[in-house]
């Protein structure tokens, strides 16, 4: 199979995208590697003792497969009472990390995950084909590959990055190409779910982002697929980092404080699905700090954290003190700022996540402010605090347990 890089550079992306690519082929190398290794040694006994037995118990241990080899399933021994010579001992630890396999009942999966009609038909017209697309397998492959090497993995002290996006002159197959990702990894997830103890509608709220996602793109980007928008939390929830519950997402979160682990916490997300309800917030959050315990027991949590433009102070200036935001603010200690990686880096977060709007490269002009509407009071004052030549900001928020 092409690898991932070559992919990328041929399909147009960035460079900073095809390191990134390069770097999940690497991942899967080495782990690949890492169980080859006693392939070797097997196939080289082979070759000098062809005629020889392996011994059962030195053979255990050469074809033991540990939870990372096996791509996020759980480690086991294999039989050796069915490998009686080496070459077939090789045979099936080929079978460790299979290639990429979409799922066959993808129709049934795109409903399960909140899909709408129209989408599910665009996307199963764009499915993905290994010889007729090897550049967009290529790339599925290292994509799903990073979800399940990474399957239930916490979300890091030192951040996540989110998906590239993808050239805008790409193909449907390319727009639709990181929803097949996540699709793949839908049934390993709900087996991670069942062993948790997470209830069915907690899990099918949880993957019916998929389905918001697809609107949304649709919305801000006016084009059908997944593959212009940065895609930070999708990933997460496929990968069993994150889960719906109730008016909130919550992402499982370490906590860092400067020598490795110091604790957890869970961080909160306000998906754009309505009005930010102050009874039906607090509901969702109760119950995060009830259910995370039960499910992750060897987490224990601290309490919440939130980065969002949601908090930043400057909304006080527009929006009335009882609004839900501004409630929803005090509810949280807000930290000092930070310096933004650039000075609209929230304006853009604000465009794209509250007006759902797609941001221009760099600042917005007095063109692009001519162009927002002016209908709602977060619309006005967006414009209003840009055109005064201020910038909104991206402010982060902790909430202890009570």
């Amino acid at each position: 199979m092409m690898d991932a890089r070559t992919a990328a550079q041929r399909l147009g992306f960035p460079p900073e995208a095809c390191a990134r690519f390069a770097a999940m082929d690497a991942a899967r190398t080495k782990e690949t590697a890492h169980v080859e290794e006693p392939v070797r040694a097997a196939e080289s006994a082979h070759l000098v003792e062809s005629a020889r037995m392996v011994d059962p118990s030195h053979l255990a241990e050469q074809v033991y497969v540990d939870e990372s080899a096996h791509m996020g399933k759980s480690a086991r021994m294999v039989d050796p009472s069915r490998l009686a010579e080496p070459v077939q001992a090789a045979e099936a630890m080929r079978e460790v990390g299979p290639a990429l396999q979409l799922p066959a009942d993808a129709a049934g999966l795109l409903e399960y995950c909140g899909v709408a009609e129209r989408d599910r038909v665009e996307i199963l017209a764009a499915r993905p084909d290994a010889g007729r697309d090897p550049e967009w397998w290529a790339l599925i492959s290292a994509l799903v590959g990073s979800l399940e090497r990474e399957m239930e993995a916490p979300l890091p002290s030192t951040g996540h990055t989110a998906w590239p996006v993808v050239p805008e002159s790409s193909t449907a197959v390319g727009m639709w190409a990181w929803a097949w990702a996540l699709l793949a990894n839908v049934p390993p997830l709900l087996e991670v779910h069942r062993r948790r103890g997470v209830p069915e509608a907690v899990s099918r709220a949880t993957v019916g982002a998929l389905g918001g996602v697809m609107g949304s793109h649709r919305e801000i980007y006016g084009r059908s697929g997944v593959g212009l928008m940065p895609l930070w939390g999708p990933p997460l929830r496929f990968r069993g980092a994150d889960y719906e519950i109730g008016r909130h997402s919550f992402t499982r979160t370490q906590l860092g404080l400067g020598d490795g682990v110091a604790g957890h916490l869970l961080m909160v997300h306000v998906p754009p699905t309505g009005p930010l309800d102050p009874a039906v917030s607090e509901q969702s959050i109760a119950a995060a700090a009830r259910l995370f315990p039960q499910w992750y027991p060897d987490e224990p949590l601290y309490g919440f954290v939130c980065p969002s433009w949601l908090l930043d102070p400057q909304l006080a200036e527009y929006l009335p003190a009882d609004s839900n935001i501004l409630t929803f603010q005090r509810r949280f200690t807000i930290l000092p700022l930070l310096p933004p990686s650039t000075p609209y880096e929230g304006d853009h977060e604000l465009m794209r996540l509250a007006l759902q709007l797609d941001p221009p490269e760099g600042a917005l002009t007095a063109e692009d402010l001519d162009r927002i509407p002016q209908d709602t009071t977060l619309q006005r004052a967006f414009v209003r605090h840009l055109r005064d030549g201020r910038h909104f900001h991206l402010r982060i928020g902790l909430r202890q347990l009570a």
